[in-house]
């Protein structure tokens, strides 16, 4: 089983690193993987994470994170809309710490073979800003949200070990 998941593994990461769009990127002069970071977004509040992919770009920073959901590629740009406030966190983040703007952030999903990627324009940081200020607020009230997506309750961490109770509604029958 091991061995099967390793090779499984593998191949999809060799996917990943070996598809063009990927490439266009990690092949920029300048390009690092892997690159943590915290910011500091004011206050109390700060951020923490991980680019998968960055580099610079013609006018500024090209980032790029990787998802292994099992999607379709048809499917990828509703479920890239989904991760908007974590590209709205490393966009934000890596502004500030690099001091010059991210002109674009593309989501690759390796299982499906695609990447989706779009140009950071003002209205984008501008409804990044209000949304991210919207959940620190929501957060900062201590009452917790639950997902409307029940697929997230399969791999969260927080419904393993008891500290959620769920989705916040049941799926629709069907």
């Amino acid at each position: 089983m091991r061995v099967e998941y390793r090779a499984a593994l593998r191949a999809e990461i060799e996917a990943v690193a070996s598809h063009p769009e990927y490439r266009a990127v990690a092949d920029r002069p300048g390009a690092r993987r892997e690159l943590g970071f915290i910011h500091l977004a004011g206050g109390d509040t700060l951020t923490e994470g991980k680019l998968d992919l960055a580099a610079p770009g013609e006018a500024g920073l090209v980032l790029l994170d990787v998802k292994t959901s099992a999607i379709h590629a048809k499917d990828a740009p509703a479920r890239a809309a989904q991760y908007n406030v974590q590209r709205d966190v490393y966009v934000a983040a890596s502004e500030a710490i690099a001091g010059q703007p991210v002109e674009r952030f593309a989501f690759q999903f390796s299982r499906a073979g695609v990447q989706v990627s779009e140009q950071i324009t003002g209205d984008i940081r501008e409804g990044g800003r209000r949304e991210f200020a919207r959940m620190t607020a929501a957060i900062a009230t201590g009452e917790p949200a639950l997902t409307p997506c029940p697929t997230e309750c399969d791999f969260c961490g927080y419904r393993k070990v008891g500290w959620c109770a769920g989705v916040s509604q049941p799926p629709a029958a069907s």
